[in-house]
Formats: C-alpha cells, structure tokens, sequence
C-alpha cells in the first residue's frame, strides 16, 4: 500500500514553561494543537534528498504529571529509489534525521477545545485512509484539512508546505503585545486595520493592514501618509518610518509580542 500511517509517535517529559504564548499560561487539562514548517531544500542536511519542505502537528496534554505530545504527519511510503520523507516514529526522526525538528521555520500554537480535538482525530482517521501524492495530497493538504475542521483562520496554499504555514501564522496572529512605561500597549487586529491601544484599551492610532513580504507584517496610516510601519511577523522589534521615506527607526524600544488567542 502507498501510504504511511500519519501518526509520528509519542513524547513525554516533565513540566516545564514552553513558548508559544498561551501555552506560557497552560493549566493541567489543557491541550494545544502546533502546526509546523520546515523549508524546502536538501534533507538532511548536507545529503542529495531533495525535498519542497514538510509541514506537521503536534498535540500537547498538560497533564498533573507533566507534558504528554503527540506529533502528526502525512508522509510518502518506501518503494524503490522513492525518498521516505520522514521515519517510522518520533523516535526514528530524532535518530535518523534530527534535521527535522531543529529546521522548523514556522510554527503556531494555539488552545484546543473538546469538540475541536474530535474535530482533528476525524482528520486523521480520514488521512489513513488516503495515498500520498505530492501534487494531490500530500503533508501540507493533511494540515490543511485539520486546520480547517478545527475552524482557526486558514489560507490558501500551494506546493510548498512552508509559505502556507506562515500565512497562517499571519491570519491567526490576533495582536502584538508590546511594554511601555511599565504597562502593556498592544496593537489589536480589527478587520483590514490594526488598531494601537493603550493599557486603558483607548484607541490612539488606526493603521490600514498592507499585507506582509514574507518576514514582516506592513502597516500605514492610510491617507494621512505619516507612518508606515513593519512589524516581525515572528515578534520582535518593529520599525517605523515618517512620511514613508527615509530612515527606519524603532517604533517601540521594547519588542512586539505575538498573540494568538
């Protein structure tokens, strides 16, 4: 059969804080689903598989003992000189291509409810069912199927699993929190404009969403023609400029943090 079991394995490890936002603030019984992307190229690393990138999930338990993860892709079988994108389990993938798992470029995590969860699992029933195909389904159709039954903001996607995942990490990001004078300011996704708020929630500035170039989200204050900033799609120090020319400068001296919700 041309197919591969979707389900990667399992990991267990102790309670720990882990990134990501909302998991920062996990109680025991939550569960987190994380999307993953890696970039296309050679895999691993320094050898001639040539690949155009994997997309993956993961789930995560917050349990009283500690942190439970189950992680889940769609993957080609081994026939001929066809490449095995992927091992047989988390396991195998740590130790035959640990490339996998530092190379992530892209991720999002977000909170799961009961109902989304059986949402998934229907997903992934579903995907043991299907042959992989690289230009019909393949990792990057798997995660956009979950993504879809689980109803978070999706996107469009291509070939490439990559590009798709960080769009959705775009269309998913909800604000950027960012310190000022010892409160939290926060710039607030409102539609086709973002919206900047003081630790009061007062609006002070609007700013028209102009899309991104792939590492910053572009925003500007529309017909005033004063601001024009760039915010790391990722977080971090966003940039702003007057009178869209000249020199960039700090928009803030603290770094802007992404949130998901």
């Amino acid at each position: 059969m041309d197919r591969r079991q979707i389900i990667l394995g399992s990991l267990f490890y102790g309670c720990k804080s882990i990134t990501g936002h909302a998991a920062d603030l996990a109680l025991v019984g939550d569960v987190f689903l994380e999307v993953l992307a890696s970039p296309p190229g050679t895999f691993p690393v320094g050898q001639n598989w040539l690949t155009p990138g994997h997309a993956f999930v993961c789930i995560s338990y917050h349990l009283s003992s500690g942190i439970k993860e189950d992680c889940f892709g769609f993957y080609p079988a081994s026939s001929g000189n066809e490449a095995v994108i992927g091992g047989d389990s988390l396991n195998d993938e740590f130790q035959k291509n640990p490339d996998r798992f530092s190379n992530v470029s892209w991720s999002l995590k977000k909170k799961l409810g009961s109902t989304q969860r059986q949402s998934f699992f229907q997903i992934v029933n579903d995907a043991n069912s299907r042959t992989f195909s690289l230009t019909k389904y393949n990792c990057g159709d798997f995660v956009f199927d979950a993504v879809q039954a689980i109803g978070w903001s999706n996107v469009s996607k291509g070939l490439l699993p990559e590009p798709y995942v960080r769009d959705l990490v775009v269309v998913n990001t909800k604000r950027y929190k960012y310190l000022l004078n010892g409160s939290f300011h926060r710039l607030e996704r409102s539609n086709a404009n973002w919206l900047q708020l003081n630790e009061n929630g007062r609006v002070s500035n609007t700013y028209v969403d102009r899309g991104h170039d792939g590492t910053h989200i572009m925003m500007d204050d529309g017909p005033r023609n004063v601001v024009e900033i760039r915010v790391p799609i990722k977080g971090g120090i966003a940039k702003e400029r007057l009178y869209r020319r000249g020199t960039w400068h700090d928009y803030q001296a603290n770094p802007l943090n992404p949130e998901y919700d």
